[in-house]
This record gives C-alpha cells, sequence and structure tokens, in this order.
C-alpha cells in the first residue's frame, strides 16, 4: 500500500487529498477527453496524456510521488463504487511504475441536469468536486427568475450520489429569522444530513447555520438573492457572524441569469450595430446572431431560455479578503482575476451564436448599475 501524504499507511476515505486527480479529471472532461494515459518517462517522472477526438494529447507531467499519489486516490476511489466516480482503471491493482489507463465513462446521467442549464464545463467540473468531496458552503444568486432554485435542485441531485443522504430546507413560510424558521434548519441538520439544500439564505441566523453544518463536514447548497457572486458574499458577511469561519467553510458562490437562447436552426448572422458593438466592447462589423424562425421554434427564433453564469471559486486570498471584512470593492477587484463576470460570460455567448446581442446588453447594463449603484 503507497503511503498518505502525512506519512501514514491507512487507507484514507477518498475525497479529501484528491487534488491531482481531481484536477486531472476535470480539465480532461472540460477538453472532451475519453482517457487519461499517465506514463513513466525514461529520465524519470511521468507523462499524463489525454485522449481527444481520437488523438493523444500531452496534458502536463507529474513527478514521481504526484504520479503515486494519483494512483492511490485512484484506487482509493475503485474500491468505493458507491461513489459512481466516472471512470475505471484498467488494472487497479497495477503495480508502481506500470503505465496507468484512466477511461473516463459518459457522465450524462450525472452531469446532464447541470449542462442543461447552461453551466460552462468548467463550472461544472467545480460543482462536480465539491460534490465529491462533500464539504463545505456552495451558494447559488440571482434575482427572481433567475433559476437559482433549478441550480440548486440539479447540483442536489448531483451531489445525492451513491449513499449520500441529501435533506431540503423550504424558504420559511414567516419572517426567515423567526425562531421557527431557524428551528427548521436545526431539524434538519439534526437529522445528520450529508448535503444539506438551503432554498433561502438571507438573515444572520441562517447563516450562522449554514456555516455550522458546513463546518461539521456537510456539503451545504444555499440559495440568495444577490445580484451578483460579490455582492452575495457581502450578504452573507454581513450581520453577526463569525467572518473566519466564513471564509474557512465558503467553497464558491456561483451567479446566473435566465437568457432567451437562439433556435441554432434559423439564427441569423449579421454585423452588429454600432450600440451593440459600444455597449458590448466588440470590434466594428463583428458578427451576431438575431432570431430567425422556422418550423423547429414555431417561429418565433428563440429555443427556450438558458443560464448565464458566473462563479467564483474561493482562493486562500478571498478567503482572507472575507475573514478581513473587505468590501465589495476590494473583493470585485480579485474576483475579476478569478474568473468571468456576468457580462464577460454573457457576451462569450453573444460571439458563438447561443443568445442575441440585446440579451447580453441587458445584463452588462444591470451589472454596470449594480456596481455604480
Amino acid at each position: 500500500m503507497l503511503a498518505t501524504t502525512d506519512g501514514q499507511s491507512d487507507r484514507t476515505e477518498p475525497g479529501a487529498t484528491t487534488a491531482v486527480l481531481d484536477a486531472l479529471i476535470e480539465r480532461a472532461r472540460a477538453l472532451g477527453a475519453s482517457t487519461l494515459h499517465c506514463e513513466p518517462m525514461p529520465g524519470g517522472g511521468y507523462s499524463v496524456r489525454a485522449r481527444i477526438s481520437g488523438a493523444l494529447r500531452e496534458l502536463t507531467t507529474l513527478r514521481c510521488s504526484e504520479a503515486d499519489r494519483l494512483l492511490d486516490d485512484a484506487r482509493q476511489y475503485v474500491a468505493h463504487p458507491e461513489l459512481q466516480i466516472g471512470f475505471s482503471l484498467s488494472e487497479p491493482e497495477l503495480a508502481d511504475g506500470a503505465p496507468l489507463l484512466i477511461a473516463l465513462s459518459p457522465d450524462e446521467n450525472r452531469l446532464g441536469p447541470l449542462r442543461r442549464l447552461g453551466m460552462p464545463p468548467a463550472l461544472v467540473g467545480m460543482l462536480e468536486r465539491f460534490a465529491r468531496r462533500g464539504q463545505g458552503l456552495v451558494v447559488f444568486t440571482g434575482a427572481e427568475g433567475a433559476g437559482v432554485s433549478t441550480s440548486l435542485d440539479a447540483a442536489g441531485q448531483l451531489a445525492a450520489r451513491g449513499m449520500s443522504r441529501v435533506l431540503r430546507s423550504p424558504p420559511p413560510a414567516g419572517p426567515p429569522e423567526s425562531e421557527e424558521a431557524l428551528a427548521a434548519i436545526r431539524r434538519q441538520i439534526d437529522r445528520d444530513p450529508d448535503v444539506l439544500l438551503l432554498e433561502s439564505l438571507t438573515m444572520p441566523g441562517q447563516v450562522a447555520l449554514a456555516i455550522r453544518a458546513a463546518g461539521e463536514g456537510r456539503l451545504v447548497l444555499a440559495g440568495t438573492g444577490a445580484p451578483n457572486a460579490v455582492a452575495a458574499i457581502a450578504r452573507i458577511a454581513s450581520g453577526r457572524i463569525d467572518r473566519f469561519q466564513l471564509a474557512a467553510n465558503l467553497r464558491a458562490v456561483v451567479s446566473q441569469r435566465l437568457v432567451r437562447r437562439l433556435c441554432r436552426h434559423c439564427r441569423v448572422p449579421q454585423q452588429a450595430t454600432g450600440s451593440e458593438s459600444a455597449l458590448l466592447g466588440f470590434d466594428s462589423g463583428s458578427v451576431v446572431f438575431a432570431p430567425g424562425g422556422c418550423e423547429h421554434c414555431d417561429g418565433t427564433g428563440y429555443a427556450g431560455r438558458t443560464g448565464v453564469f458566473s462563479w467564483i471559486e474561493i482562493d486562500s486570498a478571498m478567503a482572507r479578503l472575507i475573514d478581513a471584512g473587505a468590501d465589495e470593492v476590494l473583493l470585485t477587484r480579485h474576483a475579476s482575476l478569478t474568473g468571468p463576470s456576468l457580462g464577460t460570460a454573457a457576451r462569450a455567448m453573444v460571439r458563438d451564436g447561443t443568445i442575441p446581442a440585446a440579451e447580453a446588453v441587458r445584463i452588462s447594463r444591470e451589472t454596470t448599475s449594480t456596481v455604480t449603484g
């Protein structure tokens, strides 16, 4: 048996020390890979390549110690089939130093609900990673009608794998800070769930209970009504709560909007107008798409709605800012270095023909008014 990272030889439960394996699988899935090949190199270390569209593409190289950790983590996952891990090994009892093949299983059943909401691969991968680890607080935020409850349901389905016990605490019928409302959340925590869903996280008492549940080793998925991810952090950090515990247990905040999705059968390419280019930061003459109308969409030009998402994964720097009580300006500055804003995400969806320019303009205006208001 390979030694664990702390030098002990006892097998640990999967999820706590799987950073190398999780990162590789997340990246491989985002690239559409079917398999991962981990092979020893003549000079020492390992080469990791992914088979993408039939060809092998090198992803990274690993030191021997990292490769040992990867193999150990993979064996631990395979030893727990109830986790529905989404991959298989060519030979679970493979000898150390031999090539390793990791076959990535089709994951539509597990990840399909998230993808159908329009979540990009990087966000889906992050949520899958947190669901696998099963600890921490993940917050979904958006205005009324933005689809937050739907995202909570989809993330809860992902987290409800194998033997995980998922409990939901619905929005309180009365005041959210009433003793009755808080007692309802406490009752759910006392039932010892693996995953707790809180549809409404608005008041300090609710936040304190969510942090407590996450700190006890549970995954807490919560919704709130802030206009963006930074505002959500500021909102849940306000009031009389323990900022250190919030910073230690908050894993990510996901912000979202619902927009009209163009019908791919009849969308019409055209040059962006001068005002659209100016408002969206596009070059003059950039191609955007407009609704057409065909039998597939009943002449509307649209195929339902899709989500626009931005998110902040809480790294050590953001955790320090939260603990120190940083304002929204500082939080926004750091968030801009780590992921796309809602406006940036919407503009990318205009460029690839998913949504019309008008939807991205609306989101950009909302974002600007929120920041300056």
